[in-house]
């Protein structure tokens, strides 16, 4: 019998240990925000979206009264717009880039990378951050918030691949 009872306690301290080191289910990343602030919560609140390449092709995308407009002369389409503002939502940091992989991430994002600016509807900047290549193991992309030191690997869960061809100009 006490043995009995010394394993249930033993088993309840042990649930109890996972249940508080397991994440709360929350939107929470361990990264600094401004190190690691990649997702957008609230897209409601996204007024104009400007996607900038480092070849020079540029779009820019602005919330109207009855639609969403591509530099001020089309309609967007409303799979890549949704798309796009899925991937805002949905877009975590995995890790930091290893230190191996810093140097080539870095130079992939520096002249073949995307710049992304986000602005509310009032025009304030929200987020700024860099576009990069696939990760290493081609399950990620390499981003970089503006002002960071450090490129992280993020991933949209549910999605294999990279999410650099969402950001498309």
């Amino acid at each position: 019998m006490r043995k009995t009872l010394l394993y249930i306690a033993i088993l309840a301290l042990l649930g109890a240990g996972i249940y508080y080191l397991l994440p709360s289910g929350k939107d929470e990343t361990p990264f600094d925000p401004k190190e690691a602030g990649f997702t957008v919560k609230d897209t409601g609140a996204i007024g104009r979206i400007f996607l900038a390449a480092a070849d020079g092709e540029s779009i820019l995308v602005e919330r109207t009264d009855s639609c969403w407009m591509v530099n001020k002369q089309y309609k967007a389409l409303h799979s890549t717009l949704n798309l796009l503002l899925n991937t805002l939502v949905k877009q975590v940091p995995l890790y930091p880039v290893t230190k191996n992989a810093y140097d080539n991430a870095v130079k992939v994002m520096s002249t073949h990378g995307i710049k992304v600016e986000i602005y509310d509807r009032a025009g304030k900047k929200m987020k700024v951050f860099y576009v990069g290549g696939t990760a290493v193991n081609n399950t990620g992309t390499n981003m970089l918030m503006e002002g960071a030191t450090t490129p992280y690997v993020v991933e949209s869960p549910g999605f294999v691949g990279y999410l650099t061809p969402r950001y498309a100009t």
